[in-house]
């Protein structure tokens, strides 16, 4: 059996045209679609990398601010360090001036840092000043008890204390001068 349509070949051609039509209309609506969904993934994942990398700048800016505070820290110990290697050479065996030193690293606080330290002997007095910053005026008047606790100093007079403008942090400056009380650190015989 044949098939035999009795439509207008028009009719046919019209139908077949509708036919295609449709079918690039899907197709252009599924790729329309794709592009859509493909740019909002893009959008979504640059969004979270952006948030992820402003996040981890934020944590290398706090890092880099501890790396500075131990900084300051290791300036101290290297001073100390060169206090002692001074001491060493100095012929003065009557005393120990290490018990100066180990007073300092006894009592010093977190949020304090040494910029100088001067430590002199004339014969019959000993004689300290040191010049520093600290966080919190609370930080400094703690190390001055502790400082006398220790009995290594006498006569502790606070020199100075000044903010330091400029910063983001609040940072004082103090100079310190005591009396070594010799007695404490001369060597027993």
């Amino acid at each position: 059996m044949s098939h035999i349509s009795l439509l207008p070949l028009e009719y046919k051609n019209y139908v077949l045209k509708e036919k295609k039509r449709r079918i690039y209309t899907l197709v252009g609506i599924i790729v329309t679609s794709s592009f859509t969904i493909i740019s909002i993934m893009i959008m979504l994942i640059n969004f979270i990398y952006t948030n992820q990398l402003n996040s981890l700048s934020i944590e290398k800016q706090q890092l880099e601010t501890v790396i500075e505070t131990y900084g300051k820290y290791s300036d101290v110990y290297n001073s100390l360090k060169k206090q002692e290697e001074l001491i060493q050479k100095a012929n003065i065996d009557k005393y120990n001036w290490d018990e100066v030193l180990t007073s300092f690293s006894n009592t010093i606080l977190p949020g304090m840092w040494f910029s100088s330290i001067e430590i002199n002997y004339d014969g019959k007095k000993g004689t300290c000043i040191i010049n520093g910053q600290v966080n919190d005026y609370s930080i400094i008047a703690q190390w001055l008890k502790d400082v006398e606790n220790e009995k290594v100093f006498k006569s502790i007079n606070c020199n100075y204390l000044q903010d330091i403008n400029g910063t983001d942090l609040k940072i004082i400056e103090y100079e310190i001068s005591a009396e070594i009380n010799l007695e404490v650190i001369k060597l027993k015989e």
